[in-house]
């Protein structure tokens, strides 16, 4: 399954991602991988509150997910094949 990223016949667009911890980071940057989906996929380790929402590379982003808890269960979800989502993270 290729998740939500390559879903669809429209195969535009990109995904900025976001974290402040390093483990998470590095373990969404393999789920990407895993998905095929590094060209689409920007993984960086950041501070999103600290991010210039007004810089060039944000002009023409249309919507915004945020995981206020930072349980990390979004790339569980993908990383498990998409089972029961959940765990991981911390934070």
């Amino acid at each position: 399954a290729e998740g939500a990223v390559g879903a669809g016949k429209r195969r535009s667009g990109r995904v900025f991602a976001f974290d402040v911890d390093e483990a998470r980071v590095q373990r969404l940057r393999a789920t990407v991988a895993a998905m095929g989906a590094e060209t689409r996929v920007a993984t960086e380790r950041a501070d999103f509150a600290q991010l210039d929402g007004r810089a060039a590379r944000f002009s023409r982003v249309r919507c915004v997910v945020l995981d206020p808890s930072c349980s990390g269960s979004g790339t569980t979800f993908f990383a498990d094949g998409g089972g029961g989502g959940g765990g991981g993270g911390g934070g």
